[in-house]
């Protein structure tokens, strides 16, 4: 199966064409890391991957997006581009978390522990993920109570800091995985284990959009404003 894998859910934009089989080879990848500019960025990308694989979107067997939590804009940007061209090109789309992809980096390390996923969600929060468990949003006190002093490994651009917020509690068993965003691989071979469902994938939120939709019009406003 040949896959087009995109993320643009945090400060990456990262984009590869891989083939799963009986091996895994990697035909196309790259990964910049940038504050904003998804949109200006990816579909160029895409279409660079494309050639250096060798690659047209007939040649694409599915597309991979993932769905963050992270950037309410980045996350759009990625998901748009996948919708769109699963659409053109009749394609299958699947589309996994960035919690998911980040745990999916950890290495199997043979002990007894738990493996967390920690995303920097601003206003002092955290978007995270324990294990195979749901993404979930909190202040650190919600996951230190979730942790319970057990042995844990963090991973994610919120890893250091975490660790130093536990370290100052009863939890002392912390290893740090520090990553800015996940690896475009292992999002690609999450996707490439997912059931195609019934629908194009959809952002995972978890939190409301800082942006409140308009209750009034242009107009509304101009006589609210001339009274």
């Amino acid at each position: 199966m040949r896959i087009l894998a995109i993320d643009t859910s945090l400060k990456a934009c990262s984009v590869a064409i891989i083939d799963f089989g009986e091996t895994v080879n990697v035909l196309a990848k790259s990964s910049v890391l940038i504050e904003r500019g998804h949109a200006e960025r990816l579909m160029g990308d895409i279409e660079t991957s494309l050639l250096d694989s060798q690659t047209d979107y007939d040649g694409l067997d599915r597309i991979v997006v993932c769905l963050g939590p992270g950037s309410f804009t980045g996350m759009r940007v990625g998901i748009a581009a996948a919708r769109g061209i699963a659409f053109a090109s009749g394609k299958q789309c699947v589309g996994v978390t960035s919690l998911a992809g980040f745990i999916d980096m950890v290495p199997d390390a043979g002990t007894v522990r738990l493996n967390c996923a920690v995303i920097d969600a601003r206003r002092d929060e955290l978007y995270f993920q324990i294990d195979a468990g749901m993404p979930q949003v909190g202040k650190i006190n919600v996951l230190a109570d979730q942790i319970e002093r057990r042995p844990v490994i963090l991973c994610g651009n919120a890893a250091h800091y975490v660790a130093d917020n536990l370290h100052q509690t009863d939890c002392k068993n912390v290893e740090v995985m520090q990553c800015i965003s996940p690896d475009i691989e292992n999002i690609a071979a999450l996707g490439y284990l997912k059931t195609v469902g019934s629908k194009l994938p959809e952002p995972v939120y978890i939190r409301s959009p800082d942006a409140k939709k308009q209750t009034r019009t242009i107009i509304e406003h101009q006589l609210v404003s001339e009274k």
